[in-house]
């Protein structure tokens, strides 16, 4: 098994967790309940981790970095309310619209 994401917390954890299962990429957590150990420990050793089989590391690598927005992407403006939209949401926050124009 190999080290795929590392996270803050569980919640943003759980999201990358969610996101590789529904590509049916088996996931490990570990350091689940490690956060009571913080200053005992350093911070970053106590943060929940996401393993997956040593065949799925590669797709998996892939699958949480097409997650991320590029460099270059651009802020859009949703068509349906005018509203400015920052390049990581696929949604408009005051409509819900998910068209993205080119």
């Amino acid at each position: 098994m190999k080290k795929l994401k590392t996270a803050m917390d569980y919640v943003e954890l759980g999201f990358f967790q969610g996101v590789l299962e529904s590509e049916d990429i088996n996931c490990v957590v570990k350091n689940e309940i490690l956060s009571g150990a913080s200053g005992e420990l350093p911070v970053n050793e106590t943060w929940p981790e996401i393993w997956v089989a040593d065949k799925d590391w590669i797709r998996g690598k892939a699958i949480l970095k097409n997650m991320q927005p590029s460099a270059d992407a651009k802020s859009w403006r949703c068509d349906q309310c005018d509203e400015l939209i920052e390049p990581q949401f696929a949604l408009c926050w005051r409509c819900a619209n998910g068209v993205v124009p080119d």
